[in-house]
């Protein structure tokens, strides 16, 4: 689904990881509450699904480290959204997308 060209961290998200982000949404996130008790609690319920997502393929610290900061990107796209913010063009937002998981692929590097 070509991550590299999406416009957000969660269309990156989305498209990077098709069945493991439906899986934690059904399992985890909805049962916390999802986004029905007002936007903080939505954040928290995303960081908490993204720290548990962390741990999903071990329980190192970069990979923790690396759900946290997929969750915190996350959440402040949210906050943006929430705040009517205008849209960032895609011309611009693509490459903004790129560079922030890029960044986040450097908590792996030796």
């Amino acid at each position: 689904n070509h991550p590299w060209l999406a416009q957000s961290p969660a269309d990156f998200w989305r498209r990077w990881h098709i069945s493991l982000s439906s899986w934690f949404r059904d399992y985890v996130y909805i049962p916390l509450g999802g986004s029905r008790s007002g936007l903080a609690r939505q954040l928290l319920n995303i960081l908490i699904t993204f720290f548990i997502s962390g741990l999903w393929p071990g329980a190192a610290w970069n990979f923790i480290l690396w759900g946290l900061y997929w969750g915190a990107l996350i959440a402040i796209e949210r906050v943006w959204n929430a705040w009517k913010m205008p849209g960032i063009p895609s011309l611009v937002s693509v490459p903004v997308t790129f560079v922030l998981s890029v960044f986040g692929w450097m908590l792996f590097r030796e």
